[in-house]
């Protein structure tokens, strides 16, 4: 089942907030029904959000709702909640899940993108989310490369808790083939810094750019370490509570533009990858 929330800015308060008493569960076929129709959604691209360890539904369509708006009050949100348990005692047991997820993904992205009505699809990946997203992009856009090419818009991996070592050798070509994909890093993110010293993982997360970052062309990588947030004492988060990262956002979904046609940006030699200025 899928489900749709009522979503409000009021006057008093500036923070999106969920109306339980709007909101409606349908069916799948119902869903994408009223999708195709546009009955009651706006006449914005799509942000399809794909959220990360440790966020239960709730949290996570909270999250789309606000960073949706805030990067542009036109954006349609959608969520793709995969099952996480919402424990941050869990962390191996999310993993798993995460990578259970990325057949149903698939066969979801495959639905949406035909039902539209000619709109562009933008994926957010957060975190754990990337491990849901990246797999399953690079396989649909290898078996549907018209389509996807015509319906898919940015893909942003936001903290991307995959390891660097398995994207260079799978994935690296996929993305820049692509060329409309965003990778956000911080040397400062410490919850991925943790990820990487994991028994499952024991490598370097895509999302942290410590000493080393990532560059490959046709890639935007971006680090945000300097672009600061609000109430994020983790630095994992940024993406959505840093103002700079939402305009960015905003400039790259609105504009279509890429990093090296974005204000803000300056490379650091010996780094070959964008920093964002404050």
């Amino acid at each position: 089942m899928l489900m749709k929330f009522g979503v409000v800015d009021e006057q008093d308060d500036p923070i999106i907030t969920l109306l339980n008493d709007r909101s409606l569960t349908l069916t799948e076929a119902d869903f994408f029904k009223q999708f195709k129709s546009a009955k009651g959604f706006k006449n914005g691209d799509v942000l399809l959000f794909v959220h990360g360890f440790n966020v239960k539904f709730e949290d996570a369509v909270k999250r789309a709702a606000q960073v949706s708006y805030d990067i542009n009050p036109d954006l349609q949100p959608v969520v793709f909640s995969w099952p996480s348990i919402g424990d941050p005692l869990k962390y191996n047991r999310d993993f798993g899940r995460a990578l259970d997820s990325v057949d149903d993904f698939e066969k979801f992205m495959l639905k949406l993108v035909a039902s539209t009505q000619g709109k562009r699809v933008h994926v957010l990946a957060h975190s754990m989310g990337s491990k849901v997203v990246i797999p399953a992009l690079a396989r649909l856009y290898s078996t549907h490369p018209k389509q996807f090419d015509k319906k898919l818009g940015n893909i942003i991996l936001a903290a991307p808790d995959f390891p660097r070592e398995t994207f260079v050798l799978k994935y690296k070509a996929a993305f820049s083939k692509f060329g409309r994909a965003t990778i956000y890093m911080s040397s400062e993110d410490k919850a991925l810094k943790v990820s990487s010293s994991t028994y499952l993982a024991d490598r370097g997360m895509l999302g942290f750019s410590g000493s080393e970052g990532f560059f490959f062309p046709g890639i935007d990588s971006v680090d945000i370490t300097r672009a600061g947030g609000v109430d994020d004492l983790l630095g994992h988060s940024n993406y959505g509570s840093s103002a700079r990262v939402l305009v960015d956002m905003h400039d790259m979904i609105g504009s279509n533009l890429r990093a090296s046609k974005r204000k803000g940006f300056i490379v650091v030699p010996p780094y070959k990858y964008f920093f964002l200025q404050p």
